[in-house]
């Protein structure tokens, strides 16, 4: 949580981290996001476990942020009005945020 600069203690298991990250009450533009980019982390992550599983796929972190945020871009280009990165600026500041945390 440090990259996106949030404090807060870890959820104990899944079922807390789901519901501390889908239930926000604060209606900001901030913790949409935040749910917006779980929600595309965990679906990404879902969708992976799924091609290893029944495909034979391997495990690549850096091919699982790449879907993620290519996701989280996608919802915010058609949600937010105000959203206007194009998806080369996007990416590139997510991934200069989340890199160093994939070695």
């Amino acid at each position: 949580m440090s990259w996106i600069n949030l404090k807060g203690a870890l959820p104990l298991s899944t079922k807390h981290l789901f519901m501390q990250y889908s239930f926000l009450q604060d209606a900001s533009s901030r913790n949409r996001r935040w749910q917006y980019w779980w929600l595309a982390i965990t679906w990404s992550t879902w969708q992976l476990r799924n091609k290893i599983l029944f495909s034979g796929a391997t495990f690549d972190g850096i091919k699982l942020v790449e879907d993620a945020t290519f996701l989280m871009w996608t919802w915010l280009h058609n949600l937010e009005k105000d959203f206007t990165l194009h998806f080369n600026q996007w990416s590139n500041l997510c991934c200069l945020a989340v890199e160093p945390f994939l070695w």
